[in-house]
């Protein structure tokens, strides 16, 4: 049986469900409550973007699972 760690909370996946309990983001593994966090956090910032960059986009993402990697979990920023 394969197991996977969480790259941003270090928690361990047991079932594997590409798509629905683990996500490939490039080369970032992450679980599904860490992908609920990453969207939510990317959500909060794009809707005070404008004009919309997809390279922007890209770099944002990573930069939020980097950042999630060194506090053990991705930053979501509170609602205005």
């Amino acid at each position: 049986m394969q197991f996977f760690k969480c790259d941003v909370c270090k928690s361990e996946i047991k079932e594997l469900n590409p798509g629905r309990t683990i996500f490939h983001i490039r080369e970032f593994e992450i679980c599904d409550h860490c992908h609920d966090d990453l969207n939510d956090a990317v959500r909060q910032t794009v809707r005070n973007k404008r004009p919309f960059d997809f390279t922007w986009y890209e770099r944002l993402t990573v930069d939020l699972i980097q950042d999630g990697m060194k506090k053990n979990k991705i930053a979501v920023p509170s609602r205005k």
